[in-house]
């Protein structure tokens, strides 16, 4: 059986815009990937946000809305603390291992 290709963009989406919709469609249009995971990243105090962490999701999940293999996850945004790109992806890898 075949693996499903999963492609991860993140970013604080601050606001989410074509660029980061087009970037997404890409990958998949391209073949590169089946399914885009979009992750918004929660706060940091090197990067203040101008929307709130609720309306970049929001933002993100209208925009995503377009293609069915755009998906957007919350596991960035609702940490407590500021999370970095590296430990995001740790803690995505460890739940795809835990689906088999």
């Amino acid at each position: 059986m075949a693996k499903h290709r999963v492609g991860v963009l993140g970013g604080y989406f601050d606001p989410f815009h074509q660029g980061h919709l087009r970037m997404a469609q890409a990958a998949l249009d391209g073949g590169y990937v089946d399914h885009v995971l979009v992750l918004p990243a929660g706060g940091s105090p090197d990067q203040p946000c101008v929307a709130s962490p609720e309306d970049r999701w929001q933002m993100a999940v209208a925009a995503c809305s377009v293609d069915s293999r755009l998906e957007v996850g919350r596991l960035a945004l609702d940490r407590s603390d500021a999370s970095l790109p590296v430990e995001t992806l740790r803690r995505l890898h460890a739940a795809m291992e835990k689906l088999g």
